[in-house]
């Protein structure tokens, strides 16, 4: 808050009263930041009312909840213009309070009235904190614990995106340790046309990414489907999509990826030679940045070699990968010189390059 307005002693009778003017109550908050307002809030009801009715965008820049257990969640948002965070820690004591809707109704009272882009948006839905030894096995844990709080969770806050004047403007969706249905409790009620990239991931995928461990069990990894939401406009304007999922069964050729110029995908459960003719014809633009695909299974034709000619460069394989690495390189219309490089190995990259990388 500016020092002039710390100074205020907002215990005073006029002060108060002052303040509940929206004219000078907007002059005020000109000059104040997101969690000014929130203090201002909690002044008195004639303040509280006054800053409702002004409804002033908070200019969030980056906000983000992280949901560490089901009965602890925290949340931290930035501000526009400031570099640093303000956090605060939700934490259920008795069974008779409902942390879920106490961290909802927050958060529609600080996006309600959000007009400018968010940069990001990350919704971080884990269920156990792994630094604290449980006797629970995970086996337990997950299906009974991540299952109803993320659902309940995500079915709230899709309600206060409906319920909001416009569209949410996000530039950048993060959403992590989710189901493809959790994914569409969010996704369709964003603005399309400022959502450019989104990255997802299972709890497969976060198990591992956040906690470095690989004793994820076999049998509680899910095949995951993304077709629905590639069917929507926010899916189809993006430019960057990342999924990280243990295996991603939807076919490469009904995942909407056209128009992106950043992919990266971690696991495919099946790959043809028809898949790659079909990304090298329709990713070979200049907006074209790196495509990554992982995969458990290749389709091998030998067409392939019809329709790309000889690789430029082969890496005969050893007996562990059992396959050769094939390069080929193709210009790119109107990119100056520019090409795609397709490399072709345990997993399938496409880029655009300068040069060759082996002459």
């Amino acid at each position: 808050m500016a020092p002039s307005l710390a100074k205020l002693m907002l215990s005073n009778e006029t002060s108060l009263k002052v303040l509940g003017n929206s004219l000078i109550m907007e002059k005020v908050l000109k000059y104040s930041n997101a969690f000014d307002i929130h203090s201002f809030r909690k002044t008195c009801h004639g303040i509280r009312t006054c800053v409702d009715d002004l409804k002033l965008d908070p200019q969030f820049e980056v906000y983000v909840i992280y949901m560490i257990t089901d009965k602890k969640i925290d949340a931290a948002a930035r501000v526009t213009g400031y570099k640093t965070f303000k956090s605060i820690s939700y934490e259920q004591i008795n069974d008779c309070e409902n942390i879920i809707t106490t961290v909802l109704a927050v958060l529609e009272m600080n996006l309600k009235n959000q007009k400018a882009c968010l940069e990001e948006l990350r919704l971080v839905c884990s269920f156990y904190e792994w630094t604290v030894k449980s006797k629970e096995p995970l086996e337990t844990l997950i299906p009974e614990k991540l299952v109803p709080i993320t659902s309940e969770f995500l079915a709230g806050f899709k309600e206060i995106l409906k319920r909001r004047s416009g569209l949410l403007k996000v530039k950048k969706l993060n959403l992590y340790s989710v189901r493809e249905e959790d994914v569409m409790q969010v996704l369709p009620y964003l603005d399309p046309k400022s959502l450019e990239k989104l990255q997802i991931g299972d709890s497969h995928w976060l198990h591992g990414e956040l906690y470095h461990k690989t004793d994820y069990p076999e049998s509680l990894k899910i095949s995951y489907d993304i077709e629905e939401m590639t069917k929507t406009e926010q899916w189809k304007n993006l430019r960057q999509v990342t999924v990280n999922t243990g295996i991603l069964s939807t076919p490469i050729q009904k995942m909407n990826l056209t128009n992106c110029s950043k992919i990266y995908i971690t696991s495919v459960a099946r790959i043809t030679s028809d898949d790659v003719v079909y990304l090298k014809e329709n990713l070979l633009t200049p907006k074209l940045q790196s495509c990554t695909i992982c995969f458990e299974e290749f389709v091998e034709d030998p067409q392939l070699t019809e329709f790309f000619g000889q690789p430029r460069y082969i890496e005969r394989a050893v007996v562990v990968f059992k396959r050769d690495r094939r390069i080929w390189y193709f210009p790119i219309p109107g990119a100056n010189g520019s090409m795609m490089e397709i490399d072709l190995d345990r997993k399938l990259c496409l880029e655009n390059v300068d040069s060759f990388k082996y002459e």
